[in-house]
């Protein structure tokens, strides 16, 4: 079964950051030096049509009621095991399409990457299933979903052996790196938090912080109820470091952000609640016809 991992955004600028970061050149060529498209998800727009696709997500939001610290966005991972040699694109592929199948009205977009040895796809999905609730799941749905891509698989891919995981049973595969990080224990912790401080002292804002990170070959998450980065994850496997026991606090994360970026969410957040308005005012003037 795929390593799934679903990181939340709590900025709607986050959305255009994320599909431009999963769109980086040369992610989506396999060794063979085939490019392969992108997979849409209840969007209008063609996979190419990077403006389009974001817009959509951005515009999808204005179906819930816009509120503090609210998800805006969910960056979700699906990779399968770097020991599983029987992996293929066309396989990736059609496992992401069942796992966008399993996840339901959600409006996302996916990219496949084969630029590590373990295939892997991104998936930026909207915080807001197609004009309805939110897209977010409860621990027994996640499990549930993990479940069903995992039988999935076994019919129709028993080759992929290696991909299984058997949710709520065993630890997941760790790749190789995840091994190094953590196989000499305090002595490879220390490096990553000199890492880490590093990315931080050298960052002139939170985005520039959190490119960094990504430069790096990880992925940030945030703390559920406000959105505050919390620690970095590793993309294959999912295992997450958390900032604080790496000597980062909260408070000195919060410094980062600047006043631009602060208004530049804000004037997107205003947008949002424009639509918003308009369409509950639509909504009554239809209702008085």
């Amino acid at each position: 079964m795929p390593i799934v991992k679903i990181l939340s955004r709590h900025q709607l600028s986050s959305i255009s950051y994320a599909v431009n970061y999963v769109l980086r050149e040369g992610k989506n060529v396999t060794p063979e030096g085939k490019v392969v498209a992108p997979i849409v998800h209840n969007l209008r727009s063609k996979p190419e049509d990077t403006k389009g696709i974001i817009q959509e997500i951005i515009d999808n939001e204005a179906w819930r009621k816009i509120t503090t610290n609210r998800v805006y966005c969910f960056h979700e991972i699906l990779s399968l095991s770097k020991a599983e040699h029987s992996a293929t694109p066309d396989k990736l592929r059609a496992i992401v399409k069942k796992y966008l199948e399993l996840r339901g009205d959600t409006v996302s977009f996916a990219v496949l990457h084969f630029d590590k040895a373990s295939y892997h796809a991104h998936i930026i999905s909207g915080g807001t299933r197609y004009r309805g609730r939110s897209a977010g799941l409860k621990k027994v749905e996640l499990l549930e979903l993990k479940n069903q891509l995992e039988s999935f698989v076994q019919r129709q891919y028993p080759e992929l052996s290696r991909s299984l995981v058997h949710h709520g049973q065993n630890k997941e595969y760790k790749t190789e790196r995840d091994f190094q990080l953590i196989r000499h224990g305090r002595s490879d912790k220390e490096k990553l938090r000199l890492q880490v401080r590093q990315w931080y002292n050298r960052s002139q804002s939170m985005r520039h912080f959190i490119d960094l990170i990504n430069q790096a070959g990880f992925l940030h998450y945030e703390r559920n109820h406000d959105g505050v980065l919390t620690g970095i994850v590793h993309p294959e496997t999912g295992r997450k470091y958390r900032f604080k026991p790496l000597g980062l606090q909260p408070k000195e994360i919060l410094q980062l952000e600047t006043e631009q970026e602060v208004s530049r969410e804000e004037k997107i957040k205003q947008q949002l609640m424009n639509i918003h308005q308009n369409r509950i005012e639509q909504d009554h003037d239809h209702q008085r016809d």
